[in-house]
């Protein structure tokens, strides 16, 4: 039998087998030069919740500061302490996705994780962006499409597929749960299929045309200048 001391191995004897190196993957937080290397699982196939830490400040809200290592290890003995956050205003993220974040990276070993957008404290309290659950991230060479494929697969996951964005969205939940949202940037969410079906399609052309000829029609009916 072997048992994890430390950075080695012992057997049943006391003698050490072998050495532990646990694999690190790359994060960075998108839009910036921040990033992490972290062990997400331990030598022992458990999941290193100490890596928890690090991704929770790469996925902190846009506008707050990246702290310290001295403010993270002052902040439990802090006035206002929380639990729950790893620094002041920054949620600790769920444990769920070190296993979410390592199966990714069986699949593309390697592969650096960019996280575009984590918590957000001014997201409706049922969004599980606001409690730490969700994460919008990317990883770098990998096509969205198959990032997604890989994702489906993972039981009590959801999954959110935008084909007109940059990311794709994760979250930890007890069922799995699958969308796509075909709006753009700031427009209203348009969930369906994709690629849309040859009837959505001609509908939505149709619209379009409809539109463009009622904004003619009305330039038509502008009177020139010289007669007024």
């Amino acid at each position: 039998m072997l048992v994890a001391c430390g950075g080695a191995l012992l057997g049943s004897s006391g003698e050490a087998r072998a050495e532990c190196s646990p694999v690190l993957t790359q994060l960075y937080r998108a839009g910036s030069d921040e990033a992490a290397q972290v062990a997400l699982k331990r030598c022992d196939g458990e999941p290193n919740v100490d890596a928890l830490t690090e991704i929770s400040v790469l996925a902190r809200p846009k506008g707050v500061p990246q702290p310290s290592a001295q403010e993270i290890a002052n902040y439990p003995r802090s006035r206002g302490y929380n639990p729950n956050h790893v620094a002041p205003g920054i949620v600790r993220i769920h444990q769920g996705f070190l296993r979410r974040l390592h199966y990714m990276t069986q699949h593309f070993p390697g592969k650096a994780i960019e996280i575009v957008s984590g918590h957000r404290p001014n997201a409706r309290e049922t969004s599980r962006h606001f409690s730490g659950r969700a994460l919008d991230l990317r990883v770098r060479g990998v096509a969205h499409e198959k990032l997604v494929e890989v994702l489906r697969k993972h039981p009590r996951t959801g999954v959110g597929y935008y084909p007109n964005s940059v990311f794709v969205h994760l979250d930890v939940r007890p069922e799995s749960g699958f969308w796509v949202d075909r709006s753009g940037r700031g427009e209203r969410p348009d969930y369906g299929a994709w690629p849309p079906k040859a009837k959505e399609s001609a509908q939505a052309k149709a619209r379009v045309l409809s539109a463009i000829e009622g904004k003619l029609a009305s330039l038509d009916r502008i009177k020139p200048l010289d007669s007024f």
